[in-house]
């Protein structure tokens, strides 16, 4: 058992966990990205939009869900597709009085190489494997971007 009470049982052909904590736990299930869509036991299930990848097989990639529990609850896993790796677990607990992110967006990233570039003294290249605009003039040129906002991950 561990410091917060994570205790595992295995039940019959289902895997049962019971999660007993002082705080709110979140638990974090990495589904084989190969799957096309979740099981149904999982709906309850948010997906993170991140991955998590394995050094199975030369570098298995998994997609990454969550979902948050009150102090204490029992969590009833199901099967896993049976031509894909198996899901992995993870339980954590949060801090004292702390909520729970329920307001994350993806981030952008907003690549140099894929600017508009006005002016003189900018050059795209390459360095160290990696495409970037170099400006070659203090202040002889301009970087753009465009920039899209919006509210509740609507542009």
């Amino acid at each position: 058992m561990g410091q917060n009470g994570l205790k595992c049982h295995r039940h019959y052909s289902d895997v049962h966990y019971l999660l007993q904590s002082k705080y709110r736990c979140g638990t974090y299930i990495a589904l084989d990205a190969d799957i096309s869509q979740k099981p149904d036991w999982m709906d309850a299930f948010s997906d993170t939009r991140t991955t998590l990848q394995t050094d199975a097989g030369g570098g298995h990639l998994f997609n990454v869900y969550t979902r948050h529990y009150a102090t204490v609850v029992t969590v009833a896993l199901g099967e896993n597709d049976k031509q894909a790796q198996m899901y992995i677990v993870a339980a954590l607990s949060s801090a004292p009085g702390m909520e729970p992110a329920t307001d994350l967006k993806p981030t952008i990233a907003y690549k140099a190489d894929a600017a508009v570039t006005t002016g003189g003294g900018l050059t795209k290249e390459e360095i160290s494997g990696k495409k970037c605009v170099t400006f070659k003039a203090a202040s002889a040129g301009t970087l753009e971007w465009a920039i899209a906002t919006g509210v509740g991950g609507q542009p």
